[in-house]
Parts: structure tokens; sequence; C-alpha cells
């Protein structure tokens, strides 16, 4: 879920979640109980219930090689080397870090 919008002045993140919209980042599962591992929901034909829930497979950084990721990200100047010797920069979740860091939501030594 890539950041849409960013308010610093309120410290908020605004993120579309395409619950309806089968993607390959977010899809809507449903399960009996607690630790199932859960069964696709097709959302155009079924309607949520209590037993649904949301499955989502977040990245981390991205490799800056990568034109069409790097043109998604919010902070395009913060570059490592990760451990495969890629140059890379952050990418969804490790933007989420950065921003609740910057703004004091999450201390950095936690």
């Amino acid at each position: 879920m890539l950041i849409n919008k960013i308010d610093d002045l309120n410290k908020k993140l605004f993120v579309s979640i395409p619950l309806t919209k089968g993607t390959d980042k977010t899809r809507i599962k449903k399960r009996s109980f607690f630790n199932e591992y859960g069964v696709p929901v097709p959302t155009k034909q079924e309607k949520f219930s209590p037993s649904c829930y949301v499955e989502w497979q977040i990245g981390y950084d991205i490799v800056t090689s990568d034109q069409e990721k790097l043109k998604k990200t919010t902070i395009k100047n913060s570059f490592f080397v990760g451990s495969n010797g890629k140059e890379k920069t952050l990418y969804e979740l490790s933007e989420y870090i950065y921003y609740f860091c910057k703004w004091d939501i999450v201390k950095k030594k936690n």
C-alpha cells in the first residue's frame, strides 16, 4: 500500500487499501478460527464477514535500478547497500517507519 499523500504538519500518511480490487499486494481471506491460514475470498462475489481478514504482502526496500518502483517511493534520496551488494532505497514498510521516527511516533532506539 503505497503512500499517496504525506501531511507532515499533522503527522499523517494517506494510503490506498484496495480491498475489493484483486492485487498482488493485498487480498481478503476468510478463516474459521484465529490460527487458521485461511482461504481467499472472491470479493466481487462475496460480502465481507467477521471471519475475513486482510493479507498484506508488504515490501521493505527496492533496488534503485527498478525504475518503476523507484517512481512510487516517497523517499528518493536515501540509499544504502543491501546484503546482496545492490544499491537500495526505502519502500513501503521502511517508508512508514521512516516517517514514524521523523514524527517521533516511534522512537529511534525502538
